[in-house]
């Protein structure tokens, strides 16, 4: 049984299982995958991989005959359009939600999406008392078979001296055909407050939504490890797949994992569904049906997240209504 991993047209790299299961070996160049924890990580270079692809990590989940290998990766066969799994960044190097900001600039950049110029109102903003800074990022992604808006994605962070937090959207003009990326991610003085990263779906067709929890599984499964004293809110998780993250009360120590797991669920949300639906040769279009559902699923987050009497009482109740109202729960247009 062997593995096998391609990068664009670059070549193959072959993994060869040992017997005793205790280590993998990259065939090519004899670099050792160690046993972490629950999974296995590991680290490779190659002659033919650029820099920032040697710092490429991944988990081998191990299920029976390793049976899922993070959606890009099938046992015994080559997958030539593979998802790219938390491939630019060096996984721990990035431990602030708010410095993850920078990370999704990057991530989405490189993808393919443009930033768009948010309303003066939103896009930066001090708190009443000084002490919190708000920044508001918007970009779009236009689909490359027919030039028409397929999705938008916006960041809110929110730093002081002490606290930082992200909230991170990727509303698609359709959400019957296309899931939405969620992740917020609340650090208090060190602890990971509350981390929840999902990939949703509201109305999703069936078919999709099961493509979506297959691709979903095994990140929700290596991120099981993640702490959490309670569950996460029902309201949080009505549109889940149940393959979520989550975590709550989590200390410092756990802050690049927390990290590792917003950028690896947003690399396989862009390259694993949103790479298939921007090269559809036909249009992806909103409807009154999908609009419907997507205005719904944006109320529901609007009214039932804590995170709206956070921002009245940061920045008054006037403001954030016009925020969220006039920016972060709006329906994605061009």
């Amino acid at each position: 049984m062997s593995l096998y991993v391609q990068f664009g047209a670059k070549r193959l790299v072959q993994i060869v299982p040992p017997e005793s299961l205790e280590e993998l070996t990259w065939e090519s160049d004899d670099k050792t995958v160690r046993r972490r924890g629950r999974g296995w990580m590991g680290r490779f270079a190659h002659e033919n991989l650029s820099p920032k692809e040697w710092n490429m990590f991944f988990d081998l989940q191990l299920d029976i005959g390793f049976q899922q290998v993070l959606a890009n990766m099938y046992q015994n066969q080559i997958h030539s359009t593979p998802v790219e799994y938390a491939d630019t960044v060096e996984l721990g190097t990035q431990r602030d939600p708010a410095q993850l900001s920078s990370f999704t600039n990057e991530r989405l950049l490189r993808f393919g999406f443009l930033e768009r110029r948010v309303d003066g109102r939103y896009a930066d903003r001090q708190s009443t008392n000084g002490k919190f800074q708000l920044n508001a990022r918007e970009w779009g992604l236009i689909s490359s078979g027919t030039d028409s808006l397929l999705a938008v994605a916006r960041s809110v962070s929110i730093r002081s001296s002490k606290n930082a937090i992200l909230n991170t959207w990727i509303f698609p003009v359709n959400c019957l055909l296309t899931p939405v990326f969620a992740a917020e991610l609340i650090c208090i003085a060190g602890v990971h407050r509350v981390a929840f990263i999902d990939i949703q779906t509201p109305g999703l067709n069936p078919e999709r939504r099961e493509e979506v929890s297959a691709i979903t599984s095994p990140l929700s499964t290596k991120y099981t490890v993640l702490p959490s004293d309670n569950e996460p809110p029902s309201w949080a998780t009505a549109d889940s797949t149940g393959n979520f993250s989550y975590a709550r009360n989590a200390g410092p120590e756990w802050s690049s994992i927390v990290a590792n797991c917003y950028q690896d669920y947003l690399s396989v949300y862009l390259s694993g569904v949103l790479s298939h639906d921007r090269s559809q040769s036909r249009s992806i279009v909103s409807t009154a049906e999908s609009d419907a559902v997507l205005s719904a699923y944006q109320i529901h987050h609007m009214h039932s997240s804590p995170g709206k009497k956070f921002l009245d009482n940061l920045f008054t109740s006037d403001w954030t209504d016009d925020f969220m109202n006039g920016f972060l729960f709006t329906l994605p247009k061009e």
